[in-house]
Formats: C-alpha cells, sequence, structure tokens
C-alpha cells in the first residue's frame, strides 16, 4: 500500500500486518483463524545475542474476552506468552513478555491496538507455521555477545535457568581454582568427604562389632570355606566353596513333584485296602451265618 504521511506509526501499522513478516499470511494451521491488522500495531523482542535467531507467533488463544499470544523460536522451543485482558485493554496499550525457562532473561514488549476485530474471529486455540507468522526482522533485537542463560540440568530437580549476574558458589566437597581464562571445579582433600555420618539410620555396629575409629571400616574375613564378596551395589555375598550343592532348584523340584504323585498312590492304596478289608468282613460274616429254619 501506498505511504500515508497523514497517519501516525501505530495507527498506519493498524491498516498492515506489521510486525508480521511480509508475505507471510498469518493464518493458523487449520485455516480458520486469521491474525487481525489491528490486534498487533508494535512489537520488540530481545530474547538471544543471536543475531541468527528467528521467532514466531506460534500459538493464539481466543477467549473473546481475552487473548494471549504464544512466541516461539524456529526450533519451536517457547520463549513466552503475552495476556491481554479486554476489561482492562485500552487502545494501543503496552505488554510484556511472561518468559518460559527455557527463555529467561529475554525481554519483550508488544503493543495492542484494539481487540475489536477478533469478536469477528472464532474462539479457541489456533497454531500457526512458522513461515504465516514471521516477525519481522527489525522487531527481533539482538543482545550484546555473551552467555544468555546458564542452563542446569540435574537428573533428580529437573533443568533450571538463570541469567544476568549469577553466582556460583563452592560447598562441601567442592573448590574452584583458576588459570588464565578457565575455571575450575574440582573436588580437594579435606573438604568434608570424610564427615560424620549424623543419619538416623546409618550402620553403626554389626553384631555388637563397631567400625575402625579411623578408617570407619569393618573388616568381614572368610574362614576356611567362606568367602565373601559383592555382586551388587549395597549387597554382601557368603559362599561356601567347599561344598557346592549337587541339585539345583529345577531338580528339587522335579524330586518334589515325584513325592506328592507317590503320596498321592499311598492314599489310593489305603483307600483300596479299606475297601477290600469291608468286602472281606461282610463275606465272613454272611459264610458264617447259621442256615437252619426255625421249628
Amino acid at each position: 500500500m501506498g505511504w500515508l504521511d497523514s497517519l501516525d506509526w501505530l495507527a498506519l501499522n493498524a491498516l498492515r500486518r506489521y510486525p508480521i513478516r511480509e508475505g507471510s499470511s498469518s493464518l493458523s494451521t487449520d485455516g480458520n483463524f486469521s491474525l487481525p491488522d489491528t490486534l498487533i500495531v508494535d512489537f520488540t523482542l530481545c530474547a538471544s545475542s543471536d543475531v541468527t535467531r528467528r521467532f514466531y507467533i506460534s500459538k493464539l488463544i481466543n477467549k473473546l474476552n481475552a487473548v494471549i499470544i504464544e512466541l516461539s523460536d524456529f526450533s519451536d522451543e517457547i520463549v513466552g506468552v503475552f495476556e491481554i485482558t479486554s476489561a482492562t485493554h485500552t487502545q494501543n496499550q503496552d505488554y510484556y513478555l511472561n518468559t518460559t525457562d527455557s527463555y529467561v532473561g529475554a525481554n519483550g514488549k508488544i503493543t495492542i491496538g484494539v481487540l475489536d476485530d477478533l469478536a469477528s474471529q472464532p474462539a479457541g486455540i489456533f497454531n500457526f507455521l512458522s513461515a504465516s507468522t514471521e516477525l519481522e526482522p527489525r522487531t527481533v533485537i539482538p543482545g550484546l555477545q555473551g552467555i544468555d542463560r546458564i542452563k542446569f540440568v540435574d537428573a533428580l530437580n529437573g533443568q533450571h535457568s538463570l541469567s544476568g549476574d549469577i553466582t556460583l558458589t563452592s560447598r562441601t566437597n567442592q573448590r574452584f581454582s583458576y588459570a588464565t581464562d578457565t575455571v575450575f571445579l574440582d573436588v580437594g582433600d579435606g573438604l568434608g568427604l570424610n564427615t560424620q555420618c549424623v543419619l538416623t539410620n546409618c550402620v553403626k555396629t554389626i553384631n555388637g562389632v563397631a567400625p575402625n575409629p579411623t578408617t570407619g571400616n569393618i573388616s568381614l574375613l572368610g574362614i576356611n570355606c567362606l568367602s565373601i564378596f559383592s555382586s551388587a551395589q549395597y549387597t554382601l555375598d557368603m559362599m561356601d566353596t567347599c561344598c557346592t550343592p549337587c541339585a539345583g532348584c529345577s531338580d528339587l523340584e522335579v524330586l518334589t513333584t515325584r513325592l506328592t504323585s507317590l503320596e498321592n498312590k499311598f492314599l489310593d492304596l489305603k483307600n483300596n485296602y479299606n475297601a477290600v478289608n469291608t468286602q472281606l468282613s461282610t463275606y465272613l460274616a454272611t459264610i458264617n451265618s447259621s442256615c437252619v429254619c426255625p421249628s
């Protein structure tokens, strides 16, 4: 469009897709939502010292009475969100970026024109591709060259990012040392490696035997055929090296099965004996009875 000298900067931006990059469609991935030109009239972002880093509007949540705008980089890492509420909004009001942990320390400011055109758009959650809503390069200001942020990753506590003036403090078992432009973090002697155990569940004696007061160790000695070793962490194995069982669990299982079968057969034999004995008693009672008819 032609340049209108009579319009100021924000009013002019409300008539075009700025700050969306020229040639972009501003359409959501489902094609149901288009960013109104009157929504964003100015934008500034400083999230990295890397001048090649590119950003785009990755998601918009239209609640009709509020709107949430999400920013991401081209690696689909979320930078942060802007939250706008209709009840408190005034034309050309500034809002500031709420960053994620991945971009802690980043700064962003967005100027929202009017929310009237959102009423003609459907409500819901809409995602965008980087090719559709990339921000103009002039709106992304690189920071001073340096470390943008430090991310600490721990298997137990997850991850956390810090920026700005960061203090690293050495505690138990650790020591910092310096050489030219290198900082070393080492474990040093006498810095608490063998501190007194204060936990309530520590093993202090075994059958009344206390550990060596100097080393804290208890020696387990195998005598004659007894061998003591550790096959896994937190485990002590004691093995008789002179006498190894000649039968394993599978052999004992077969033997047990056969003994059970033999016991069942003995019970069947007992039942048969009782039946034959009953029949014999009946037979003897029959042949010994008197057949003389009474006169």
